[in-house]
């Protein structure tokens, strides 16, 4: 049975912590994301530390698809 990312990736947040929390990381850093484009008006420190954010998320995402990869090899 092929099991889908979704699925794989739920499996691996119950079974691994450091999964978990890198999923809940990149999930705080989108809300913050959020919050500073809901401004209508941003100081350049802000839109530093939006960029900043988007970097962080965007490394994540990588490592969290990584992870998923290597996950889904060692279930075949």
């Amino acid at each position: 049975m092929v099991a889908t990312t979704a699925d794989l990736k739920t499996k691996l947040m119950e079974e691994d912590a450091d999964f978990r929390r890198m999923v809940e990381k990149h999930r705080m850093l989108d809300k913050q994301i959020e919050d500073l484009d809901r401004q209508i008006l941003l100081t350049t420190e802000q839109k530093m530390e939006t960029v900043t954010l988007k970097k962080k998320k965007l490394q994540l995402k990588d490592l969290i698809g990584s992870r998923l990869a290597e996950y889904s090899r060692s279930q075949e």
